[in-house]
């Protein structure tokens, strides 16, 4: 897909395959999962260097990249953060991790390992749709910024409710849980700039998440954009599931976003990879309403001033935080 995203970091280890298939079965929806181990240090400059290989020749590059405790050992927080909650820009850090990249093709693994200097036990599989719809929801815990709660739908609401907005998210097989650090970064921004009585677009929504706590947080009219069906699928339950259907709306087709009229939008969010929002910056451009605001992660550090660079004829744009080496860029609209 063009669209990509950064998908929710997790501690559990995705279930295996069934090596036994039933005959004749629909495998439309199988992906494949890209795994290998490496030092944390050198997780983000091994993960572009996957994307970079995903994405020559045409390639659809990677739907998400994922980075996990490889190890099961405790996290490295500075002292003064609290357990249970990190402070914004903290993330755990653990010594070990591994790397998770879900694609649609396969792609050769031995040039791809010549390519990866120091991605221990580099390996690919085919991921079955149903196991991966089980393991998206297994990884989902409750998370708070601020007065937002986001937790799965299992869950119970916290007991100190009270003023807070609460939000339940199932992802099935979309992305997006509220953990990994781009989606988090993006959460802070909408809790402190609550995007009320605004228009917003959410360009590669995934599970709906930012949809969803746009209009949580009191933004009037949301549009979800994303090319892969299960994504819109998850945006549309969950909206259901928290009430906000009726200003949410969904569309997948591109055209869709070009008909659509310039200056819709007083807010656009797009946590997507950084190669992605480079080549969507004049779309975005376009849309963003006079003096109209841009969030946009899913970018590596090292990539963020390319990503500036792109948006620089429309918007004027710095990069606003960083988290575990991640970044938001945000963006006013410059007058025409």
């Amino acid at each position: 897909m063009s669209e990509r995203r950064a998908a929710a970091a997790s501690s559990p280890a995705t279930p295996e395959p069934s090596a036994c298939e039933p005959e004749g079965e629909d495998r439309d929806g199988d992906w494949y999962e890209i795994l290998f181990e490496c030092d944390r240090a050198d997780a983000n400059a091994l993960c572009a260097l996957l994307e970079d290989a995903l994405s020559e020749g045409g390639g659809e590059g990677a739907a998400s990249l994922t980075i996990e405790d490889a190890r099961s050992e405790p996290p490295a927080l500075p002292d003064t953060s609290d357990p249970l909650e990190p402070l914004p820009g903290e993330m755990p850090l653990w010594p070990q991790v591994t790397v998770r990249a879900l694609h649609r093709d396969p792609i050769d693994i031995q040039a791809l390992n010549a390519r990866l200097p120091g991605a221990g036990g580099l390996r690919q599989r085919v991921l079955r749709d149903r196991d991966w719809q089980a393991a998206a929801v297994e990884d989902v815990h409750p998370i708070v910024i601020g007065d937002l709660w986001i937790g799965p739908d299992r869950e119970n609401p916290p007991p100190d409710r009270a003023g807070r907005k609460l939000v339940f998210l199932s992802p099935g097989l979309a992305f997006g849980s509220g953990r990994h650090p781009t989606t988090r970064l993006c959460l802070e921004r909408l809790v402190a700039n609550p995007p009320r009585d605004q228009d917003v677009l959410d360009y590669g929504c995934g599970s709906g998440i930012l949809a969803i706590v746009a209009a949580v947080l009191g933004a009037k009219r949301v549009l979800a954009f994303d090319i892969e069906p299960q994504a819109l699928e998850a945006t549309k339950r969950n909206a259901e599931r928290n009430r906000v259907s009726d200003r949410i709306r969904t569309i997948s087709d591109p055209k869709e976003i070009e008909a659509l009229i310039p200056g819709s939008f007083s807010l656009i969010l797009a946590n997507i990879l950084a190669r992605t929002l480079v080549e969507i910056a004049p779309r975005l451009g376009r849309l963003a309403a006079p003096a109209g605001e841009i969030a946009l992660s899913g970018i590596l550090a090292d990539q963020s001033d390319r990503v500036i660079s792109a948006y620089a004829a429309d918007f004027e744009s710095r990069l606003a935080a960083t988290c575990d080496g991640w970044s938001l860029i945000e963006g006013r609209r410059l007058p025409d």
